[in-house]
């Protein structure tokens, strides 16, 4: 569908106004583990206010205790949204 690979048979027709995205898993692998979320944003936005971050994980599903768990407790899919 990306174009990465040629079709074996047949053809891929797109539409003309289509949008697409990829999303990597491997990006996980970059995250300091030993870091909470909370922290993780911290390093990456130093100005940022810790109330504004915790409002941008909670709106990510991140919210509350969640925010302060270490990174290698959440499961895959909330470290992707970290």
């Amino acid at each position: 569908i990306i174009g990465d690979l040629e079709p074996s048979r047949g053809s891929v027709t797109r539409a003309a106004r289509l949008r697409m995205g990829r999303f990597s898993q491997h990006h996980v692998d970059q995250l300091d583990l030993s870091l909470t979320a909370l922290e993780a944003f911290q390093r990456q936005f130093p100005a940022a206010k810790p109330l504004e971050i915790r409002a941008h994980l909670g709106s990510m599903g991140l919210g509350g205790n969640t925010a302060l768990q270490k990174m290698s407790t959440l499961s895959g899919g909330q470290k992707s949204r970290v």
